[in-house]
């Protein structure tokens, strides 16, 4: 993964300091090296690990893996702050992830903005808590047939499979309100 973000350059280790940073629960910085932070993760050290990725000395993309029971982990990917160039790379950079492993994961969510950032999607999608009707729309969502048919208040798809993967993608132009 490291090498897929430096090959659109945002990097593992701070320009400024050429490490890694951990970000504690106050939000402070924590430095450390590239091999502990992936040690970290490995080992699924805390319940949510939170560092940073590096666009530049100035710029930082904060990504927090959230573990959860069963192996499962949840990456989330904030993109306050950052600018609408830098906000694309990070989408399509995941969602082209995505795209090539999607063995590996069951849902992908943007929400360039975080106007949906008061429901818990990944709740919903996973035990079908809450009720998407009542909440604004992200960006995009790209999920299995098998979970779209199971959870009631989702759009269909107006457009057709990226992939034969048996995945669909709910963009924001579906929402009807």
């Amino acid at each position: 993964m490291v090498d897929r973000f430096s090959a659109v350059g945002i990097a593992l280790n701070s320009p400024s300091t050429r490490t890694a940073v951990l970000l504690d629960a106050d939000g402070d910085q924590v430095i450390t090296t590239a091999a502990e932070l992936a040690s970290l993760i490995e080992r699924r050290f805390a319940t949510t690990l939170t560092f940073e990725w590096w666009f530049s000395a100035d710029e930082d993309l904060t990504c927090a893996y959230t573990f959860e029971p069963g192996r499962r982990e949840v990456q989330t990917f904030y993109l306050d702050g950052l600018s609408s160039e830098e906000m694309a790379t990070t989408s399509n950079l995941i969602r082209g992830l995505f795209w090539e492993r999607p063995d590996v994961a069951d849902w992908f969510i943007v929400d360039t903005i975080g106007r949906s950032a008061d429901f818990d999607w990944d709740n919903y999608l996973q035990y079908g808590d809450g009720d998407p009707s009542t909440a604004e729309a992200p960006d995009l969502i790209i999920l299995s047939d098998t979970t779209l048919k199971a959870r009631t208040g989702l759009p269909r798809s107006s457009a057709p499979n990226a992939s034969d993967s048996g995945f669909v993608e709910i963009t924001r132009g579906d929402w009807v309100r």
